[in-house]
């Protein structure tokens, strides 16, 4: 007896009933001669069926559009032009075909008009679908359908809108160099075999959006002419972007790459958004151009991410950005010679892998431009940012440290420079004060020269100041009379500097008594004046020499 607190399991969702291929008027006309029933394409009978439908569809087709879909495809003009004459017999010959395959239907329905839409939504496809060099000069509609077997749309031309929304793809999809002209709406497909996109030209907006590739995902070469949505994609398999260019907004929000994603020397032409995305193996974004913005904001990396020779911003103004905040990098990172052309990367939150790897200097050395002359006038780093020096100083602090890690002091102490060059840039003049004068006399304390010269103008004036005075030709004069005006006025002004060796209390004793209150004063000033600088020349000498 069942227990009647438990409670009763819920009726399993009713599935879609869906159509029969063959009781589709449109599906009978693509096959006119004959499905694929075989394992095996059967070319000669897709290309007899293939004239038909060019002819049937061509006719819908203005001569403009004619001669352009002739040149895309390759094919023969004549082919779409072909319809006049043999609609007597194709009208005849649909009949008959449509009976055949369906004995029990009560009526024929009539041959579609090329200027409808063209309607194979909810449809079951049993066997491969073949529509390789095929024209849809009206909107398609293929929303909910299953293919079971094979689908080639290879070479396929698509002049109005094409829908395959919540479609199921059961075995090898290619829509290889295939054109849609217009809005191409793949949102919720499952792609259950491998899936093939390799040099398709979007003309207009591409939807993946929450569309599942369980095997290979191929969009190799392909032109993305408007925006393209991949938002809350899953890709199971092996996932290949390379050579692709996107002219428009790209936005893979939320995706899922589960295997190895290759986006090499793709281009980006405005922003890019693959935020709270998450990458489980290998990302390959070598030589990628993203030409304004991109956004990895909350992204996780599971392995490694390779960045080289990537481009961020070639627009160097406000609109260029490049976002790493609260991302997880879980394996080593790679942003070898990267070039970040209007601003530096943020990494606010972002939890960064020991070994991350960056260019550490605004430009290629002269030896790695000999080897490769495409490095010549490369920028790795802006010089005068467009961005918030607060975050340019945060983002310059996250590397610094990351380089820290490694036990690379020059490469670090790079970045610490930027960090204090944008620490001068924050607050009123007395906050940023102490900063322009670090960088002032010492470039951060990085330079020998720097703090040399700066110890090298104080002793000179010094110098003048003592032999002026012991020359006599000072007021006041000198009491006594100085033997050896100039080098005494050496040895004074170089003791002033130095005054830890006690070289002014053990030679200069009696000078430094007859000197009159200015010059005393001078002397406090030079002693003064030279601690600084000679911790300045210590901290450059330091770090010359990598000393820890």
């Amino acid at each position: 007896m069942r227990d009647e607190s438990e409670t009763p399991e819920a009726p399993a969702a009713p599935q879609r009933k869906l159509t029969p291929a063959n009781e589709n008027p449109w599906y009978v006309l693509m096959t006119l001669y004959g499905e694929q029933e075989g394992d095996e394409v059967d070319w000669k009978l897709h290309e007899k069926n293939r004239k038909v439908w060019n002819a049937w569809a061509g006719h819908g087709l203005s001569e403009e559009e004619r001669t352009a879909a002739s040149e895309q495809l390759k094919i023969e003009r004549a082919e779409l032009e072909a319809w006049p004459e043999i609609v007597p017999e194709i009208g005849g010959l649909f009949r008959k075909e449509f009976q055949r395959r369906n004995p029990e239907a009560n009526e024929v329905p009539e041959l579609p008009v090329s200027s409808e839409r063209i309607n194979v939504s909810n449809t079951s496809f049993s066997n491969a679908v073949v529509l390789t060099q095929a024209i849809f000069a009206t909107l398609v509609d293929f929303q909910k359908s299953t293919f079971r077997r094979v689908v080639f749309c290879n070479d396929a031309f698509f002049a109005k809108g094409a829908y395959f929304c919540s479609s199921v793809f059961g075995e090898v999809v290619k829509f290889s160099n295939a054109i849609f002209s217009h809005l191409a709406n793949f949102r919720s497909a499952r792609f259950i075999g491998d899936a093939e996109f390799t040099s398709v030209k979007f003309s207009q907006v591409a939807i993946f959006s929450d569309s599942n590739f369980v095997e290979s995902a191929g969009f190799k070469s392909v032109i993305f002419v408007q925006n393209a949505i991949f938002h809350c994609v899953r890709f199971e398999g092996e996932c290949i972007f390379a050579f692709s260019r996107f002219d428009r907004g790209v936005n893979f929000y939320g995706s899922k790459f589960e295997k190895i994603s290759n986006f090499r020397l793709s281009s980006f032409g405005q922003n890019a958004y693959f935020s709270f995305s998450s990458f489980s193996q290998v990302v390959n974004f070598r030589s990628v151009i993203f030409k304004r913005g991109v956004d990895f904001r909350a992204t996780t990396f599971g392995a490694s991410a390779y960045f080289v020779k990537v481009v961020f911003g070639v627009v160097a103004n406000g609109e260029a950005f490049s976002r790493f905040d609260d991302c997880l990098f879980h394996g080593p990172t790679s942003f070898r010679r990267a070039q970040f052309w209007g601003r530096y990367p943020t990494f606010a939150g972002a939890v960064m892998h020991d070994n991350t790897v960056f260019p550490a200097r605004f430009s290629p050395r002269e030896d790695e431009v000999k080897l490769d002359a495409r490095l010549l006038n490369v920028v790795y780093w802006p010089v005068e940012p467009d961005q918030d020096p607060a975050e340019a100083r945060e983002s310059c602090a996250t590397i610094r440290h990351i380089l820290a890690k490694q036990g690379l002091p020059e490469d670090e102490h790079f970045f610490f420079r930027r960090e204090m060059q944008f620490a001068g840039k924050i607050g009123s003049i007395w906050q940023r004060l102490p900063y322009l004068l670090f960088g002032l006399f010492s470039e951060y304390g990085y330079s020998i020269l720097r703090p040399t010269l700066w110890l090298l103008g104080v002793w000179a004036l010094g110098f003048a100041a003592f032999w002026g005075h012991f020359s006599g030709c000072c007021v006041p004069a000198p009491d006594t009379l100085i033997e050896r005006p100039m080098g005494s006025a050496m040895a004074l002004s170089f003791s002033n500097l130095f005054p830890l060796f006690g070289f002014g209390r053990t030679f200069l004793l009696e000078e430094l008594k007859a000197l009159p209150a200015v010059l005393q004063f001078f002397s406090g000033f030079q002693t003064v004046a030279s601690l600084p600088l000679l911790f300045f020349l210590g901290l450059g000498l330091r770090q010359r020499f990598r000393l820890r």
